[in-house]
């Protein structure tokens, strides 16, 4: 880019001149179109740089009279900030009443064929000619070194910027809190529902064994237990449903309708078991029971993926939650590097007068950035800036508000999720005694044997059930009976270990030990046996038991409750008070082991 100079011509004689200003430059700053076309008056000019530079200051200054009608009519005379456009065409500059501080500037491009004439035209003012003076230009105005010239417009530009950024962060931040309350309240509905198709689930599993044990035995007791169990589960299904139905879940109530649907065929093929077998067809009874196999394993089945359904929604909802959180945090913390950063660029473009003021806002943005949610600025100084600090002021305190609930809700969350961590682990417990539960048993023992077939270890079972339990309820009531459940399960943790007993429904127990083949089995439950003989809590009270082993008498989980429940009722038929071996079993059948039944409606078939 070539320099910049103002070159200034005196055009008249008069002791006040009156001077022209020539801008040369290497860019057009103004256009240069006329009437007769830009490229006219563009030649004439060259023509004039290139002919007449080098006269006499006579014709020099004709020249100059003979273009500025055209020059003056296509510029803009400026008189002190005020700017006026001249429209005169005629050649006769006489009508133009110029001061000496009034200029007329001419910009065009320099082509690089007159840089010649342009250096010859310095040296000779720089030599001294008569009527010519040459001076350094001012430096070209720069926008970006001062892109506001007021003290105001700069406050209002670079704290307004803060504060919409920090109004971004308030929004965002109550949108975000609104949604994680949001995604809360959901995902506690969703645990509720999936609490509740757990229990119903855990509930059918409980009616059909006992529906089994019932038909086998026709003892009534099982009749209340049985009826108590189908009308849990259906009461769960029905609070199901009216959730669904506020949610208006078009998809989930057909779920249900479908489920519904099998469960009362089952409750129906439940009652027609029971009449047939208080009327004392046992074996129409097990026929029906037979028929019920199938629907009663889809039914467990469906009730599980349902309930699994609504666990998976739960955690979909919780990493959405802590995404909220998660982004509202980041939010906060980017307010305060901004609001820093913008503070510490709107100093520098300010004066001294409002240096102390910005100093302060600096100060609580840098607290804020620093997690001081309590800092607040002065409000003095400029009118400017204290409308600022009010505004900073108000701001800050709705993002402490929005923090605090923030906070609230995370706490909310954690104790829901406490809660939810609580209720899967009573899921999983039984209420009365504190040992694992029924549906708990056939979890773990599938896992286990699977573990087993892997390892090729051994697996013990031990059912062990309350000699006359029907007699302690009758003679001294449920409430003596609940606490010597809780007692003969005191002693069987003490004895086999917490981890290793199990309720299986009703006054029936089970001790699941790995890795301990047949005649570890035996030990134990002889130990047993004797711990509960010298139980002075509960002395009247006698227990059967018995064992069968993996992998020496069952090659799956389901053969082997089979194998352990059927030497736990030759245990009870053989006297009582007993521990029943499988091997003395199969002793007795003349070395001939027993089939399970194919289609007993067994909790642990269920259950797979």
């Amino acid at each position: 880019m070539m320099p910049t100079g103002w070159l200034f011509f005196d055009t008249r004689t008069q002791p006040a001149p009156c001077c022209c200003t020539f801008r040369i430059t290497s860019r057009t700053l103004v256009p240069l179109s006329t009437v007769s076309g830009r490229d006219s008056l563009r030649a004439r000019i060259l023509s004039l740089s290139n002919s007449t530079f080098h006269q006499p200051d006579g014709g020099l200054r004709r020249s100059i009279s003979a273009l500025m009608p055209q020059i003056i009519h296509h510029q803009y005379i400026r008189r002190g900030r005020r700017v006026a456009r001249h429209t005169s065409s005629s050649r006769d500059v006489s009508g133009v009443k110029m001061t000496p501080i009034e200029r007329v500037t001419i910009a065009w491009r320099m082509p690089s064929s007159i840089a010649a004439s342009r250096q010859s035209l310095q040296r000779r003012c720089q030599g001294g000619a008569q009527g010519v003076t040459t001076v350094e230009s001012p430096p070209a105005r720069k926008w970006f070194g001062n892109p506001i010239n007021s003290v105001r417009n700069g406050l209002v530009a670079g704290f307004g910027l803060l504060v919409l950024i920090l109004i971004a962060v308030v929004a965002g931040s109550t949108y975000m809190v609104k949604q994680y309350q949001a995604d809360s309240a959901q995902m506690a509905e969703k645990a509720d529902t999936a609490l509740l198709l757990q229990g119903t689930e855990s509930h059918v599993g409980t009616a059909g064994l006992m529906l089994q044990r019932y038909a086998l035995d026709g003892d009534p007791i099982w009749i209340h237990e049985i009826i108590s169990a189908a009308d849990s589960a259906t009461t769960n299904m029905a609070t199901v449903r009216a959730r669904e139905r506020i949610a208006n879940n078009g998809e989930a109530l057909a779920r249900l309708d479908a489920l519904d649907a099998t469960g009362n065929g089952l409750r129906k093929s439940l009652e027609q078991v029971v009449a047939q077998r208080a009327a004392g067809d046992g074996a129409g009874a097990l026929a029906t029971l037979d028929t019920m196999v199938v629907p009663f394993l889809q039914y467990r089945e469906n009730l599980r993926a349902a309930a699994e359904n609504e666990l998976a929604e739960v955690a979909s909802l919780q990493a959405d939650a802590d995404r909220s959180g998660e982004l509202a945090f980041w939010l906060l913390v980017t307010s305060g590097v901004v609001g820093l950063t913008l503070g510490a660029a709107v100093s520098v473009l300010i004066g001294r007068s409002i240096l102390q003021p910005l100093s302060s806002l600096e100060a609580t943005a840098n607290k804020v950035s620093r997690g001081d949610m309590t800092a607040r600025a002065p409000v003095s100084g400029p009118a400017e800036l204290s409308k600022l600090g009010g505004a900073l002021n108000h701001m800050m305190t709705a993002v402490e508000e929005r923090t605090e609930e923030l906070r609230l809700s995370n706490e909310e969350l954690r104790e829901r999720n406490r809660q939810l961590l609580e209720a899967r682990a009573q899921a999983a417990s039984d209420a009365l005694t504190g040992l694992l539960n029924h549906r708990k048993f056939h979890q773990k023992i599938r896992e286990v044997i699977a573990d087993a077939q892997q390892s090729n270890e051994a697996v013990s079972l031990i059912m062990l059930d309350v000699d006359n339990f029907k007699q302690v309820n009758d003679s001294l009531g449920h409430l003596k009976g609940d606490e010597v459940l809780r007692e003969l399960s005191s002693t069987i943790a003490e004895t086999a270990g917490q981890d290793c007993a199990y309720r299986y429904g009703g006054d029936e127990f089970a001790v699941m030990l790995t890795r301990s083949g047949h005649e570890d089995a035996v030990r134990v439950a002889k130990r047993l046996l004797d711990a509960v003989a010298k139980n002075k809590e509960a002395e009247k009270v006698t227990v059967s038991l018995g064992v069968a082993a993996y992998p020496e008498m069952a090659a799956t989980a389901e053969e082997l409750i089979y194998r352990a429940d059927m030497a736990l009722n030759w245990a009870k038929s053989s006297g009582k008070n007993r521990v029943g071996d499988w091997h003395a079993l199969i002793a007795r059948k003349d070395g001939e082991m027993p089939a399970p039944a194919e289609n007993a409606v067994d909790a642990g078939i269920a259950s797979s």
